[in-house]
């Protein structure tokens, strides 16, 4: 009875846990950027950005500082969120859209 109940919970999980995880691999996006330094939350700046070479500019949720170096080029693995980084001169409703990082690595 035991090993019927453990196998019902392997196969939910393979079932449902991992088509999950490659759906967010397929959000995966990938692309040259640069760090940008744009000043300090605190005095109106928006920190640490991420550049990528056609000019959008994301703020990373999880940017390391080893990587808080301005004008470093690097080549990053992303996914697009849909919330905003509120900083500067912002618009209500407006800011910087973020990404999380899943790679980073120096040029």
């Amino acid at each position: 009875m035991k090993n019927i109940s453990s196998f019902k919970t392997i196969l939910f999980l393979l079932l449902f846990a991992i088509p999950v995880s490659c759906k967010k691999d397929a959000n995966l996006l990938t692309a040259n950027a640069t760090i940008i330094d744009t000043g300090s939350v605190a005095v109106d700046g928006c920190g640490w950005l991420i550049k990528l070479n056609d000019s959008t500019t994301y703020e990373a949720t999880n940017l390391s500082a080893d990587y808080q170096k301005n004008n470093l080029q690097v080549n990053i693995s992303y996914y697009l969120l849909t919330t905003k980084f509120q900083c500067g001169d912002s618009p209500p409703g407006g800011g910087i859209t973020q990404i999380e990082l899943k790679s980073i690595k120096s040029m």
